[in-house]
């Protein structure tokens, strides 16, 4: 998901500021080196090279308080990337929970569909055989109904969608 490679990001950040700060603190050399001719005339030119070395000792700087204030930033941007990590994965469970409960909703309204067109028949047949009459074939035909499988496939597709988002293969809808 893009909130967790921007979480990613930032931390690798942060963990290079502190490295910086913790670098701040070593001594320090620094070389020079300088070479060229000088003279009065381009026929009396003399030759000079000039080299140099330093060294640097932090003695009286902040830098053990930047390097402790970057360490509590990264400590509270691995904090922050874990619970945006566990609430991704709380994100999946839930999707994958109602996914597959949408799915066990479909199957039972199939199971309860093909139940209500065997009641149909055996309906039509009592009528046909004289046992039954038209009251018997409309009360049967009333619980063939579709509308619980609409319901659910739109639950499905919806539980779907969630799953994408929650995955990061989804960021918007069109």
């Amino acid at each position: 998901r893009p909130e967790l490679r921007v979480s990613s990001a930032t931390l690798a950040a942060l963990d290079a500021t502190r490295q910086a700060a913790r670098n701040a603190r070593l001594p320090r050399v620094d070389g020079f080196a300088d070479g060229g001719r000088t003279g009065p005339e381009t026929d009396g030119l003399v030759t000079t090279w000039a080299i140099g070395v330093g060294v640097t000792i932090p003695l009286l700087d902040s830098s053990p308080w930047r390097e402790e204030a970057a360490e509590l930033r990264v400590a509270q941007e691995r904090l922050r990337a874990r619970s945006l990590d566990n609430r991704i994965r709380a994100d999946v469970r839930e999707a994958l929970v109602l996914l597959e409960t949408a799915t066990a909703r479909l199957t039972a309204n199939r199971v309860q569909r093909q139940l209500a067109e065997q009641e149909i028949s055996e309906a039509r047949a009592r009528f046909a055989a004289g046992a039954a009459g038209n009251l018997d074939i409309i009360q049967a035909q009333g619980s063939l109904t579709l509308e619980q499988s609409v319901v659910t496939l739109q639950a499905m597709a919806a539980a779907r969608v969630r799953l994408a988002r929650a995955v990061g293969g989804a960021t918007a809808l069109h």
